[in-house]
């Protein structure tokens, strides 16, 4: 509904610019060399061009651990974010100062007011499917539908049914029963494909004549 109204996204945004996006771009897959400069990005099988407000997004790694899987929930996760986010964007603009092709354009005000807006959680729920349901009923939903009477996120919903029509109702109920249909004959194929398996023997010849080689030195 709220993606069918466009309600999601600024109009100004509707047709782009559509930035290079990785969704599995996180620290643990930056290099640094013995000076601590990055040397490299690894993991970019998962890259796409994405809508700019991706990119406006503050990262959630300033914390290192998901608001999902974070011990005291997500309202505690979002305050503690909250003050790192502050001192990111601290170091963030003074190097856009130091730089005069950010005077105008600036990504930490961009970052700031997704993070202000809540544009942030809806780019978040976007990108992290297994969280979705979480988020939108603690971070969105009352961002556009108002406030609730219950304060339990697992039972707001039902105070939603009515914003539906019935054609709406019945799709959400075939939905369902199709889902519960495909539980029952899906097949889960753990085997690698044909690529990941030369891939795989690809890496295993590198390693091995990078060992040759090693030996060969020492002799």
């Amino acid at each position: 509904m709220l993606a069918r109204d466009k309600k999601l996204s600024l109009p100004s945004f509707e047709n782009g610019p559509f930035k290079l996006w990785c969704d599995d771009f996180r620290p643990a897959n930056v290099l640094l060399n013995e000076d601590m400069h990055i040397a490299g990005v690894v993991d970019w099988e998962f890259t796409y061009a994405a809508p700019v407000e991706f990119s406006y997004a503050p990262p959630w790694w300033l914390l290192i651990e998901k608001p999902e899987y974070w011990s005291k929930g997500i309202e505690d996760w979002a305050q503690v974010f909250d003050r790192r986010l502050k001192t990111f964007l601290t170091a963030m603009r003074h190097c856009e100062d130091m730089d005069a092709q950010y005077s105008q354009c600036r990504l930490s005000d961009q970052m700031q007011r997704s993070w202000e807006s809540g544009d942030f959680w809806v780019v978040y729920a976007v990108l992290h499917s297994f969280a979705f349901d979480a988020i939108y009923w603690q971070k969105i939903d009352q961002r556009f539908f108002g406030p609730t009477e219950t304060d339990d996120p697992s039972e707001a919903w039902k105070e939603r049914l009515d914003l539906l029509d019935e054609n709406q109702k019945g799709e959400m109920e075939r939905l369902v029963t199709r889902k519960l249909k495909e539980m029952e004959d899906r097949v889960l194929a753990w085997d690698p494909d044909e690529y990941t398996e030369a891939f795989r023997q690809g890496l295993m010849r590198r390693r091995e004549e990078k060992a040759n080689e090693a030996k060969e030195s020492h002799q």
